[in-house]
C-alpha cells in the first residue's frame, strides 16, 4: 500500500482481525499488529509500537509470537528512557533458536542503531 496510507490500512486489519470470530484453523493467521508495529518501529514512533506489539501477545492468539518479542525488544530499547527490553529479548532468542533466519534479517526499514540487538 502506498501513498502514505500504510499505517492507516494497517490499523483498519487489526480492527477486521479483531472482529473475526474464533475458528480452528483461524480465518486470518498472520497477526496485524506485527506488520503495523513493524510500520511504526521504521518511523521511530517507539511508544505506539510496543503498544502493537504488547496487545499481539496479551491477545493470546499470538502468545509465543518471537517476531512480536523482537518487535517489543526493539521498541523498548529504543524509548527515552530506555525500558526493561532484555526479557522479551531472551523470550524471542528462546523461541527462535536454531532458526536459519534472525526477525532483523526479514524486516527492513530498522536502521536506527539503537535497534541493534547482540
Amino acid at each position: 500500500v502506498g501513498g502514505g496510507h500504510r499505517e492507516e490500512h494497517e490499523l483498519l486489519a487489526v480492527t477486521l482481525e479483531d472482529g473475526l470470530i474464533y475458528d480452528e484453523p483461524p480465518p486470518w493467521i498472520y497477526p496485524s499488529r506485527q506488520s503495523l508495529g513493524g510500520t511504526l518501529l521504521a518511523a521511530k514512533r517507539y511508544t505506539e509500537a510496543e503498544k502493537y506489539f504488547d496487545e499481539d501477545l496479551d491477545k493470546a492468539r499470538f502468545p509465543d509470537n518471537g517476531r512480536s518479542y523482537y518487535g517489543l525488544a526493539v521498541s523498548r530499547k529504543c524509548q527515552v528512557p530506555v525500558k526493561d527490553w532484555e526479557s522479551a529479548y531472551k523470550k524471542y532468542t528462546d523461541l527462535w533458536k536454531g532458526a536459519p533466519l534472525t526477525v532483523a534479517a526479514l524486516w527492513s526499514g530498522l536502521d536506527d542503531p539503537c535497534a541493534k540487538m547482540p
